[in-house]
């Protein structure tokens, strides 16, 4: 499951055999969205654009190039184009309901879930974890684990709704059946699944099951070698294992990866420190976790504390940004309550990528024939990409 370049693979394949092919494409563009190809997914908007113009594939395309080019507005208006075009487009109402998830708009978020499995109740497993993700980020755990178990149901495989089921148990402190969960999901995941591994890994150390916990970070160091969290949590295990001359080697390499936590790293140091001189480090890990609670605690904080963008979820791995546009239930319920999206969307987002290429020449230190001549080349092919 969420191998994400196998699918890539099927889909170009795809469209070389049906250059016109229009059906699925929507979730193609999601999956564009997930691998950040933000150029393939802007050739693949327009060319839906110029096939057909009336289907709601194409509007979904347009929203996640939006999304991926952060602008949220416009691309909660592709997604509502969408649902206009086709009312039983479900898919429509679920990335709607994820995005404003994103921009933490809460209530808004839980009438799109509702709409979207309104319309598709049966295999919408989406909609039913994106109402748990909600739930989940109002501290609402017992609704949250009702609907990650309705989605489990649906798609029992998907190591992301396994994990989800995990946290929540993770967030009561019922750590047993969220290492279960867990393991579930490093079972069925794709290797390029670093969260899971890494969330498995934080609970094994919160069980004092150091040993199995490293094993697990190891592995993790060779996929994401600059992740800052899992140098500072392989560190720690080594560490509490006695083996201190590995723990300073990866607490200094997680310094340079994150130098504004020099001064907590060197506090906990100097705790430990402290600590080990008090009592012995035992190479048990039962005598380990006992002796150490305190430190445990303090290193859960922490990491707790430090986000990472290598080990978010795909579907939550963008900035929260405030200010765009509002949607009321009314727009909703009325399928002619938005007028079609005209044109200037495509220019909006031409200009944002001719704009991006011409900051790229700046920093390369171009003369100015040579800036102007470069520009004039970008503008041409961006033109070429949204409007021929």
């Amino acid at each position: 499951m969420l191998d994400y370049k196998a699918a890539e693979i099927a889909f170009r394949k795809a469209r070389e055999s049906f250059p016109h092919l229009v059906k699925h494409m929507d979730i193609y563009s999601t999956l564009l969205w997930h691998l950040r190809k933000t150029t393939t997914l802007s050739y693949l908007s327009q060319e839906l654009q110029l096939i057909d113009r009336e289907a709601s594939e194409t509007w979904i395309a347009t929203g996640n190039l939006f999304s991926r080019l952060s602008d949220h507005g416009n691309a909660l208006k592709c997604f509502q184009r969408a649902t206009q075009l086709r009312k039983g487009c479900s898919y429509g109402y679920t990335l709607s309901g994820h995005k404003s998830l994103m921009l933490a708009k809460y209530a808004r978020s839980l009438v799109f879930f509702r709409e979207s499995i309104r319309r598709n109740s049966r295999a919408n497993y989406n909609a039913f974890f994106g109402l748990g993700e909600c739930f989940f980020k109002q501290d609402r755990f017992c609704l949250a684990l009702f609907f990650f178990n309705h989605a489990h149901k649906i798609n029992p495989y998907n190591p992301l709704i396994l994990a989800a089921v995990a946290k929540v148990y993770q967030a009561v402190g019922d750590l047993n059946p969220a290492l279960h969960f867990f393991s579930q999901a490093v079972h069925v995941a794709h290797s390029s699944v670093a969260s899971v591994r890494f969330s498995r890994a934080k609970i094994l150390f919160e069980l004092g099951e150091f040993e199995e916990s490293k094993t697990e970070l190891e592995k993790l160091v060779d996929m994401v070698p600059t992740e800052f969290n899992v140098q500072f949590l392989l560190g720690m295990i080594y560490m509490q294992l006695g083996q201190k001359n590995l723990a300073i080697k990866q607490l200094t390499f997680s310094i340079e990866l994150d130098p504004k936590a020099i001064h907590v790293i060197k506090k906990l140091l100097e705790q430990l420190h402290h600590l080990h001189h008090q009592q012995p480090v035992s190479s048990s890990s039962t005598a380990a976790a006992s002796s150490s609670s305190d430190e445990s605690k303090l290193i859960g904080l922490m990491l707790s504390d430090m986000g990472s963008n290598n080990l978010s979820d795909p579907m939550s791995d963008k900035p929260i940004e405030h200010g765009s546009p509002t949607w009321d239930r009314t727009q909703l319920s009325d399928p002619m309550s938005h007028k079609p999206i005209e044109q200037s969307l495509f220019d909006m987002a031409s200009d944002r990528i001719v704009r991006s290429h011409v900051g790229q020449t700046c920093r390369t230190g171009l003369s100015d024939i040579a800036l102007d001549n470069h520009v004039r080349c970008r503008v041409g092919q961006a033109r070429r990409i949204y409007f021929f």
